[in-house]
């Protein structure tokens, strides 16, 4: 990996830790859907942080603004992709039954929060249903619907690399 340029590097390493999290959910230790997402948001800018200062070595210390968006929209997209890819690989044709699995862990998180919160039983049940019909009408994690996510996750990227970029970059001084 030595002649991969930095954004692809820390692109398919991002990839790669996102797919060994979502294997060690399945099959070690299920940590949660919200602790599951801040921590490869966390990783995420943690990556965007190797690939500018990368770049940044390589170039005198110095990276602009669209430099690092562009370099750090790329580590993204490879990261997502490879995520992606192998979400598909695994909820389709792997383990069909996942799908099912985090339904499941949803709705008992989801109802977990209700009854902290001190919501009636009633109105619990009602929302846990809803859960049901809504899970039962569409699968989530059907090709189309995963590639949908990964769109969605570009546009969310966007933001985060307009944000990072600002942070790592370093101009030279006139």
């Amino acid at each position: 990996m030595k002649n991969i340029q930095p954004h692809i590097k820390y692109g398919i390493i991002y990839g790669i830790i996102s797919v060994a999290i979502s294997l060690f959910t399945f099959h070690v230790y299920f940590i949660g859907m919200f602790v599951q997402t801040i921590l490869s948001f966390a990783l995420l800018i943690l990556f965007h942080y190797f690939t500018a200062k990368a770049f940044k070595n390589q170039n005198e210390g110095y990276l602009s603004y669209g430099e690092t968006f562009k370099y750090l929209f790329i580590m993204s997209v490879v990261g997502f992709a490879i995520s992606t890819i192998y979400t598909i690989i695994y909820m389709n044709y792997i383990n069909p039954d996942a799908g099912t699995f985090l339904n499941e862990k949803l709705i008992e998180g989801i109802e977990s929060t209700y009854q902290t919160m001190g919501l009636p039983e009633e109105q619990i049940m009602v929302a846990i249903e809803k859960m049901e019909e809504e899970f039962q009408k569409e699968d989530r994690f059907s090709i189309v619907n995963l590639l949908l996510g990964f769109v969605t996750n570009l546009l969310f990227v966007v933001f985060v690399v307009a944000i990072t970029s600002l942070i790592f970059k370093k101009v030279r001084k006139e």
